[in-house]
């Protein structure tokens, strides 16, 4: 499981220094349909593959028709689907009416939780010569595949460098300091003091997991 990505090189004409630029582009690297999804869920419950595909089709005509109704869908884990409009501003308020509706849309808002996961994804070099994929990529007008060298070419993955918050950098910093801490504690000599006859308990805070 990871993102895939290919190196690109673009001309950019815009800031202080314009000129070629190079930057991951992301592939997607296949179209998964409702069949494929039920054939998971099917293998993945007690259910048949083709109860779960005639739900799956059903719940997107439901969905489809509760954003019809002005409504918006939420799911637990995926995030809302809700209507939006384009609309043209008129000069007085008599004059707005549908026709000054000019497009009408839907709106997806991933739920945090999805966003959460989405943020620590690993994410992949794809090299398309060892899929054959070198002619079948999309890429922007202006925009130039790059390809290693062969002999440099390495899969790598990597976590996504996303801004941490607070509560991250504290999990840094106190495990930076329990191992510090540990490293100083195995240097030391034993002290030839006599320990008591009744040892207190040893508070090393708590550890966040």
């Amino acid at each position: 499981m990871a993102i895939r990505y290919v190196k690109v090189k673009r001309a950019i004409n815009v800031g202080s220094e314009p000129g070629n630029r190079y930057l991951p582009q992301l592939v997607i690297t296949n179209t998964v349909k409702v069949r494929d999804l039920a054939k998971e869920v099917a293998e993945a419950t007690a259910l048949a593959e083709g109860d779960v595909y005639d739900a799956l089709r059903s719940l997107e005509t439901i969905v489809l028709r509760h954003v019809q109704e002005s409504e918006s869908v939420k799911f637990d884990l995926l995030g809302t689907f809700s209507p939006r409009i384009t609309t043209q501003s008129e000069q007085t308020a008599a004059m707005v009416s549908a026709k000054s509706i000019k497009r009408i849309g839907c709106r997806y808002t991933p739920n945090p939780i999805m966003q959460r996961e989405l943020k620590y994804t690993p994410i992949s070099y794809f090299d398309p010569r060892y899929s054959g994929w070198v002619h079948q990529l999309r890429l922007a007008p202006g925009t130039e595949l790059v390809l290693d060298n062969e002999e440099e070419v390495v899969e790598e993955v990597i976590p996504q460098q996303g801004e941490t918050t607070s509560t991250d950098e504290e999990i840094v910093q106190e495990q930076q300091q329990e191992t510090i801490a540990q490293a100083t504690i195995a240097q030391e000599p034993q002290a030839q003091e006599p320990r008591p006859t009744t040892d207190a308990p040893i508070d090393n805070g708590d550890t966040l997991n």
